[in-house]
């Protein structure tokens, strides 16, 4: 009898060891939960990583056309995601009583686009092309559902340093005509257009996204030959003189019959200047004048 109640014990010592050697691997106790150390938070960090690798995937795919390959935003396709959604739209919103989270915002927004056009932007001196498009198969979009979380993982995890963006301190040349423009260098204006090197702000120009050189055009014009007939397009001012106007105040000479605007607005950006010196404008002017 003794030696039954001694191996009882001993086998219950054994499940106690093993059952509690389990849980602590599992990762259930809360300083592995804060500290991510257990089993379960090894696996959530696996699909967590998962997630983001296939977001970025998608977001390449379907996004990065509109908003840039980090979400900088590309002028005449869409606006600055990151880090413009958590340091100013999301804050806007929750000021306006938004009952719902960032997350959610984000993941409503990829699901079901914007097919009603917005005077959001419009009236920060940006108008887009079109309106962004239904991106979940709920709402006829190409996206399964679990594909619209793995994007939504993405676009969130560019929060981490949101809060924290290099500011640059440089003098933008912004819409004021009036500034004299150093001598341009059209071999720097060539790199700012191939995005060699980057604008004042630290931003790289996003001339070539809605620009061509060849005589293709997209949410633009082509640019070929800009610098030959620039000086026919407005009374009064010569090629650099109008190639000046169309980057700083781009609605103030819309060409007859043109399609590129919309709302009578030139889909051409008007905050282009802010993220540019006057060495910046001259550059790119000089290299536009090139193009003959």
């Amino acid at each position: 009898m003794n030696t039954r109640i001694t191996i009882g014990i001993v086998l219950f010592l054994l499940i106690f060891v093993m059952v509690g050697y389990h849980l602590l691997n599992e990762g259930l106790l809360d300083v592995q939960a804060a500290e991510r150390t257990g089993r379960m938070q090894d696996f959530d960090a696996g699909f967590k990583g998962r997630s983001l690798e296939n977001g970025a995937s998608i977001f390449e795919q379907y996004c990065s056309t509109c908003h840039g390959d980090k979400g900088e935003g590309v002028p005449g396709k869409g606006p600055q995601l990151n880090p413009y959604l958590f340091t100013t739209r999301f804050p806007e919103l929750r000021a306006a009583n938004y009952p719902n989270t960032l997350r959610n915002f984000v993941k409503l927004s990829v699901a079901a686009g914007r097919p009603v056009y917005s005077t959001y932007w419009s009236d920060k001196g940006e108008v887009y092309a079109q309106n962004m498009p239904t991106w979940s198969n709920d709402f006829g979009g190409p996206l399964r559902p679990d594909q619209i979380e793995y994007v939504s993982d993405y676009m969130m995890s560019w929060e981490a340093t949101a809060g924290a963006p290099i500011l640059v301190e440089y003098d933008a040349i912004g819409s004021d005509l009036t500034v004299e423009l150093p001598a341009g260098d059209a071999e720097s204006g060539r790199k700012l257009w191939t995005k060699e090197v980057l604008l004042a702000s630290g931003k790289p120009a996003p001339c070539s996204a809605c620009h061509s050189l060849d005589g293709s055009t997209g949410v633009g014009p082509s640019l070929q030959g800009v610098g030959a007939r620039a000086g026919n397009t407005a009374p009064g001012l010569d090629a650099a003189a109008y190639i000046r106007h169309a980057i700083q105040a781009p609605s103030e000479y819309l060409v007859p019959g043109e399609t590129f605007q919309a709302n009578g607005q030139s889909l051409m950006p008007a905050t282009l200047g802010g993220d540019m010196d006057a060495q910046n404008l001259a550059d790119l002017i000089a290299f536009l004048l090139t193009l003959q």
